[in-house]
């Protein structure tokens, strides 16, 4: 209980620092078929796989048709911090190194959203994309986490292997030095028995040469 709390604090604290480093800036990009007033949001520590689909779930959400991944456009989306009637958006995700970059028009009747244009309806995208990029960090963290845990389980399966076959082959080389040690016995009580036999055939042959000087005497 004590480490899931400490892991919900480290995910809290995580997401305060990701809303900080959030970044969202008005620009005009070539979206929704021209260059048109667009909000571009960087967001941290991102995968733009990740973000596409939980923008698209964020537009389905709001009621809209989507269409599309990397550039998308959700159809009619009901954002009412944002506007009263329908709105069409158009997104775009770019990957950079560990960035994930957002390009956002909000089109209302062919009028895309701007902070002159519009400052509360501008402020509440500016919110929505913070939000968003939170509890889209939590879920990559949770797909994170995941990773890491199968990672950590795998890691001590290799370890589990590796152990079991070293502890296979310290019993073999222990069997191995048995069988050494008692080999070696045995040259020892062999080569002991040869020298003894050196002995033996040096006092056999003396005994051989003085029975046959024995047998030349008595010619």
């Amino acid at each position: 209980m004590k480490g899931k709390l400490i892991l919900i604090a480290m995910i809290a604290i995580s997401m305060s620092a990701m809303a900080q480093e959030v970044k969202v800036e008005t620009g005009i990009q070539n979206i929704g078929g021209d260059n048109n007033p667009c909000y571009i949001v960087t967001i941290p520590k991102a995968n733009v796989d990740i973000i596409s689909e939980a923008w698209k779930s964020e537009m389905k959400k709001a009621k809209a048709k989507v269409k599309g991944k990397d550039k998308q456009f959700a159809d009619n989306a009901i954002l009412p911090d944002i506007s009263t009637n329908s709105v069409d958006v158009y997104s775009n995700f770019i990957q950079e190194d560990s960035t994930v970059k957002m390009i956002v028009a909000f089109s209302m009747g062919g009028i895309f959203l701007t902070p002159e244009i519009n400052p509360d309806a501008s402020k509440a995208a500016t919110d929505m994309f913070v939000k968003f990029a939170q509890n889209a960090y939590k879920e990559q963290l949770k797909s994170d986490i995941s990773l890491q845990k199968q990672t950590v389980k795998e890691t001590q399966k290799d370890i589990k292997k590796s152990n079991k076959e070293a502890k296979k082959l310290d019993k073999k080389n222990k069997k191995l030095a048995k069988k050494m040690n008692k080999n070696q016995e045995e040259i020892e009580n062999l080569n002991q028995n040869a020298a003894s036999k050196e002995n033996q055939l040096q006092s056999d042959e003396e005994k051989l040469k003085d029975l046959k000087q024995s047998k030349r005497k008595n010619k």
